[in-house]
């Protein structure tokens, strides 16, 4: 069942036009002073070119208890969030849009947060811990119950693109 809630997940973050997705993006750069290899699949990588700067999104999806999701909140800050910076100064050259940054005197490093799609009954759960984990970036939570909706939802959706 999870890679139905992933692959609905993905057709609604691409309903809005200015989202990339990487699906299944692997994370495996070592971070500096570590010398341990170090790897993980997330189930997207988004970046939303809609936002003053960027967003990138690490986007977990699962429609189980949330135990795996509560685990990557917890590294998500200091594990996936650098080397997720590290890959994308390395690897993702995004010139016009770092030129368009740069020209409106806006940080020219991509704002990278946490963005995990899970039942409507954990979001709770999944909030309070990460208001402890997670400090120093952006989290939000989606109802998988509220993408499978077709009507208004999707519409309001394509309004923001």
């Amino acid at each position: 069942m999870s890679d139905e809630y992933e692959s609905l997940v993905g057709r609604y973050l691409a309903t809005k036009r200015s989202v990339l997705l990487s699906p299944q993006f692997l994370v495996n750069e070592v971070r500096e002073g570590y010398s341990e290899k170090w790897e993980a699949w997330i189930d997207f990588l988004a970046i939303d070119l809609s936002k003053k700067g960027l967003q990138v999104w690490m986007v977990e999806v699962t429609g189980g208890s949330g135990r795996a999701i509560q685990t990557k909140i917890e590294q998500f800050q200091y594990e996936y969030r650098p080397r997720i910076a590290a890959i994308l100064d390395k690897y993702i050259a995004l010139p016009a849009v770092s030129n368009r940054v740069e020209s409106t005197g806006l940080p020219k490093s991509p704002a990278i947060g946490l963005w995990v799609f899970v039942t409507r009954e954990i979001i709770p759960k999944l909030a309070r811990h990460a208001d402890t984990h997670i400090t120093q970036c952006a989290y939000q939570a989606t109802a998988l119950e509220d993408i499978f909706l077709p009507g208004t939802y999707w519409e309001r959706r394509f309004h923001e693109s």
